[in-house]
């Protein structure tokens, strides 16, 4: 007995030693972290998450005139609109500040198990709320500052409520920091009510021009503040040990040392309670790319990418306001597939009044999310990028806000003829969504590669059963012929479920691109000379340059790329022989600087009979070597 329990202590003492030891695998450095960070696969598999702009604004927008997203700055600028609604509704600001606000924000309908069970119906996999907005009133019961909703306004830990009813609903939980930025959020308050509640307001300072805006001086914030960013962050992960944490802009205004140590304590939590954890960040430059994840405020990536990424996006105002006009469902799930074939993730914003209760025009939303994935959840969960993203004429812009991304409601509508495309882990089955309803009998799917199609069959996912076949370029044909829409149990993205043996990339799949460049070309008979000119948006990336040609024999061509007077690359190919039009690729060009360019293309050797030609963006990264997860 007393060697069993010898062996025992050993053991127990092992174990503790093993705990450390994993407990500190990361170091509050760049290279500790980014040898150490890996992506979590259980992030990779979830695809859709949701979290709440809710809190004391929500109190103060109730009044439908307009949307004050920012209401505790604003109240405070008496060249603002929000200035004058504060006292026409609430008084004056000498008398009645934003700590006054936040007493009035009771949430007496507040319901966590109601919340959680709206998200997960609506297929989230991971959720949360926002724990502290710009306006530094923490959404749980603190240590820290007074100013939590424990101690003021509900007078509960909302958080710890929510965190309990979101993993009672299978959900990882999550929340959001957005404080980053509260040290120049209240620096007019001080003109007012501010020294009544300097732990909220924050050190009274002065508000400066806007010409100096966004400079280093205006971004340079105190050191003790960023200890109190970073000692509230430390608190709420502590109690509540979040899988997630997001963050809104202003952390890349803090120091190195602060960030890291963040980054560094918030993985070592994690490890021995068994949990993988990351952190969403917006953040281009420096080294948190390797050791986090990217986040892009209501925007998308323009194409796909070795890395999974994030977009937290709303169907309407952050924070809900009366009659808020909301971005129609159809819109939103096509935006979710878009970021989805791309390698991204959606985190998805609900606005709750000021009551506590999620309003009709967002659980709508959520109803039509998660009747759509009952359907398509498949083709969204678990899976992986295929070789492309997809195929289509309508493009989004790359990085942050923007009509083609969100909220402006001014982009272009996606068509039947844009695709977009996933795989499940194993490589097996191929998914196809049509962005909206074949407007013919067949949907030719030009990325797919199609060889025997009676090796394939292809299901419409909510339907059935589909004929297969192949056009004259090889091409997967879809038959769609005696379908209607009322058939089908989805009404908004169509996926279609293809498996069999040989199916692969169609060679020139990645020319049909929504990011493809079509070219106008001028020509000179007598010089047997191409020109054309083009603006490059997105730079630091390599351009294919592709010619539909017809040739009696081998063809030669010249290609010069021109910006302003210089030559950037010249160089030559060999165009093959072909009897009908084929698109040949002739050479990668790099673009290292946005602008405009002129190509030119000259006949050296042999005719080409024809001669469309267009430039298009390789499908980097995710290429046929292997995909990156």
């Amino acid at each position: 007995m007393k060697t069993q329990r010898n062996i025992f202590v050993i053991l127990f003492i092992l174990t503790l030693i093993g705990c450390h030891k994993s407990a500190s695998v990361f170091k509050p450095n760049h290279e500790s972290l980014t040898s150490n960070y890996t992506y979590p696969e259980w992030f990779c598999d979830a695809k859709f998450g949701i979290y709440t702009h809710w809190g004391p604004s929500t109190y103060a927008n109730q009044y439908n005139e307009r949307i004050f997203g920012w209401y505790g700055r604003l109240m405070y600028d008496s060249v603002h609109p929000a200035f004058k609604y504060h006292q026409k509704h609430f008084g004056n600001q000498h008398q009645f500040g934003y700590k006054d606000i936040i007493k009035k924000f009771t949430a007496e309908k507040f319901n966590a198990e109601e919340w959680a069970k709206q998200f997960a119906d609506a297929g989230a996999k991971f959720a949360g709320p926002v724990a502290v907005h710009h306006d530094n009133f923490l959404m749980w019961k603190s240590d820290i500052s007074p100013w939590n909703a424990h101690n003021i306004g509900p007078q509960r830990d909302i958080t710890a409520e929510l965190e309990k009813a979101i993993r009672a609903q299978g959900m990882k939980f999550m929340g959001s920091f957005h404080h980053g930025f509260t040290y120049r959020f209240f620096e007019n308050a001080y003109l007012y009510d501010g020294a009544e509640a300097p732990l909220l307001y924050g050190p009274e300072r002065q508000g400066m021009p806007k010409k100096t805006r966004d400079t280093k001086e205006w971004k340079a914030i105190p050191r003790d503040f960023q200890e109190s960013f970073l000692a509230k962050v430390q608190e709420f992960t502590k109690k509540y040990q979040p899988d997630l944490i997001y963050y809104d802009f202003g952390m890349g205004w803090h120091d190195e040392d602060i960030k890291n140590k963040m980054y560094a304590d918030y993985y070592n939590e994690g490890l021995p309670l068994g949990q993988h954890r990351t952190v969403a960040q917006k953040q281009r430059e420096g080294q948190q790319l390797f050791y986090s994840t990217l986040d892009l405020e209501r925007g998308r990536m323009a194409f796909l990418t070795e890395y999974p990424w994030l977009t937290d996006d709303s169907p309407g105002s952050w924070f809900y306001y009366p009659n808020t006009k909301l971005q129609t469902a159809n819109t939103m799930i096509d935006r979710f597939v878009d970021i989805v074939s791309k390698n991204g993730c959606l985190l998805l914003n609900i606005g709750p009044d000021h009551e506590g209760v999620i309003p009709e025009a967002y659980a709508h939303i959520l109803k039509e999310y998660g009747k759509w994935l009952k359907v398509n959840g498949e083709a969204i969960y678990n899976t992986r990028p295929w070789f492309t993203f997809g195929e289509g004429e309508t493009k989004n812009t790359l990085g942050h806000h923007g009509a083609a991304n969100s909220a402006s409601g001014k982009a272009k509508g996606y068509s039947s003829k844009d695709i977009r495309y996933t795989r499940s882990k194993d490589g097996k089955t191929l998914y196809a969504f049509l962005l909206d309803w074949p407007t013919g009998d067949d949907v030719v799917l030009k990325s797919v590669l199609a060889g025997n199609t009676n090796n394939y069959k292809a299901e419409l996912l909510g339907y059935g059963e589909l004929l297969v076949g192949k056009d004259a370029n090889d091409c997967l044909l879809l038959d769609f012929e005696n379908i209607q829409p009322k058939d089908v149990e989805s009404d908004h993205a169509y996926c279609v479920k293809i498996t069999g043996d040989g199916l692969d990339w169609h060679p020139q799949g990645h020319y049909w691109l929504p990011s493809t460049i079509k070219l106008n070309w001028e020509k000179d008979t007598k010089k047997q000379l191409l020109t054309s000119s083009f603006d490059v948006i997105y730079p630091q990336r390599n351009y294919e340059l592709v010619l539909n040609c017809q040739c009696v024999e081998d063809a030669e061509v010249g290609i010069k790329i021109i910006k302003g007077n210089q030559v950037i690359k010249e160089f030559s190919s060999v165009l093959k022989a072909c009897n009908t039009p084929q698109l040949q690729a002739v050479g990668l060009i790099p673009f290292k600087t946005k602008g405009n360019y002129k190509v030119q293309v000259t006949s050296v050797k042999g005719t080409i009979l024809s001669n469309s030609l267009l430039a298009v963006t390789r499908d980097e990264t995710i290429l046929k070597t292997g995909a990156p997860i």
